[in-house]
């Protein structure tokens, strides 16, 4: 990103969101593990009437990753 355009942006900037958070350095993976477990019964995914929970979408992603191992996909 140009000098410019960084200036720009942070210029216009909203005043009440925060420039820098603070997160945890964690895989894809850890971070569905986590939201699945803290909101189970949330939407994950809601498309066109089809709606899948946290706990659902944790549980669908290892059986995927469970099938890749078993093909030995690494």
């Amino acid at each position: 990103m140009s000098d410019e355009i960084k200036e720009y942006w942070m210029e216009n900037w909203p005043k009440e969101v925060p420039r820098h958070i603070d997160y945890d350095e964690i895989s894809l993976g850890e971070l569905l593990r986590r939201t699945s477990t803290k909101y189970p019964d949330s939407n994950a995914i809601y498309f066109e009437g089809f709606r899948m929970t946290y706990k659902e979408l944790d549980e669908a992603v290892d059986k995927f990753a469970t099938g890749l191992s078993k093909l030995s996909v690494k």
